[in-house]
């Protein structure tokens, strides 16, 4: 299509039902209804393994339009280990940096 005109990726993030430990049915979550994992089903390695590669693999991907835009709204409470929760800190693009699940170049 870039070849028409410009393309542009938008609102996307590393949120998956892998991270997450249950099906999220394509990003529904706690707040519409969507029971959440209680406990984590990865360890921190997995986690940052498969986060990363998403993250590495998307970029590729995305980069070969015009632009896109990752969604970095942080959730309203900090759902780190809150069950329920688990996972969906990856909307969190800070986050996703600090715990080094997306690549920044240098």
């Amino acid at each position: 299509m870039s070849e028409y005109f410009p393309v542009i990726v938008g609102e996307w993030c590393l949120v998956n039902s892998v991270g997450c430990g249950v099906d999220t049915h394509g990003g529904q979550s706690v707040l519409n209804g969507e029971e959440g994992a209680q406990v984590e089903t990865l360890t921190a390695e997995q986690k940052r393994s498969l986060y990363r590669g998403l993250a590495e693999s998307q970029l590729a991907a995305w980069s070969k339009g015009s632009g896109f835009y990752y969604w970095n709204y942080k959730l309203l409470t900090d759902t780190v280990n809150t069950p329920g929760w688990i996972g969906w800190d990856a909307w969190d693009l800070g986050r996703c940096i600090a715990q080094n699940w997306f690549p920044v170049q240098k």
